[in-house]
């Protein structure tokens, strides 16, 4: 969703847009394993009530049930898959996946290319977990919240927009925060392990950065929403 910025520089259209074109995670979820993770774009099912759910789409086929699509917003699509083809399965075991994918986030007053993780555990009983992970820009604890499962990556964007003769000419969109959900203190090995750009590179296993997770995941909550300021957060 649209939340800051040059928001008075769009048009009603790309306003509707934001809130229709959706980052999706997606599991396959067999007994207690993970068969495939992924990751993409979503969009509502339309005529079908406000419980219909999301359906995956791509700017080459964006199917029946999403409704009809302007060739602007299928551009939109193709610009966001561009950006996804980036993401990357950083580490992964029969029960955990960690997927890196490069988002364009709002660091200072700048747009900036950030390593955003997403954490999959699966539970004994065949529940999934699911963990959004932003680093900190300067190199203290990430922000990490567990998000509610099914998920629709949904966070607020600032917009940039660049001018010629003082008209808007080009715009350029940044998450300025990974979704609401439960925070809790992040220790310092899984900050360690999260601020490795290469895992395997590093000679971590994923089964130690599965562990640090799951450790983690143990951890009482700190913060419902946005992440609060804690003291000893890095402990």
């Amino acid at each position: 969703m649209l939340a800051s910025g040059a928001l008075d520089t769009l048009s009603p259209e790309a306003h509707a847009t934001a809130r229709r074109i959706r980052l999706v995670i997606l599991a396959d979820v067999a007994g207690a394993k993970l068969r495939r993770v992924g990751i993409g774009l979503s969009a509502p099912v339309v005529g079908e009530g406000p419980d219909a759910g999301d359906v995956v789409v791509a700017a080459t086929n964006v199917g029946d049930v999403s409704g009809e699509w302007s060739t602007k917003e299928r551009i939109i699509l193709a610009a966001g898959s561009r950006e996804l083809g980036r993401a990357s399965l950083a580490a992964a075991t029969p029960t955990f996946a960690l997927l890196r994918a490069p988002t364009t986030c709002l660091v200072g007053q700048g747009h900036e290319t950030v390593g955003v993780m997403y954490a999959l555990l699966a539970q004994p009983s065949g529940r999934l977990r699911l963990f959004a992970c932003k680093p900190a820009a300067d190199g203290s604890a990430p922000t990490i919240r567990e998000l509610k499962t099914p998920a629709i990556v949904d966070g607020p964007l600032h917009v940039k927009a660049k001018t010629f003769a003082g008209y808007p000419v080009s715009w350029s969109f940044a998450m300025t925060d990974i979704p609401a959900g439960d925070e809790r203190r992040v220790p310092e090995e899984l900050t360690r392990l999260l601020s490795l750009a290469d895992l395997e590179a590093a000679e971590v296993g994923a089964n130690e950065v599965e562990a640090a997770f799951r450790a983690f995941a143990g951890r009482p909550t700190i913060a419902p929403t946005a992440r609060a300021d804690v003291p000893g957060q890095g402990d």
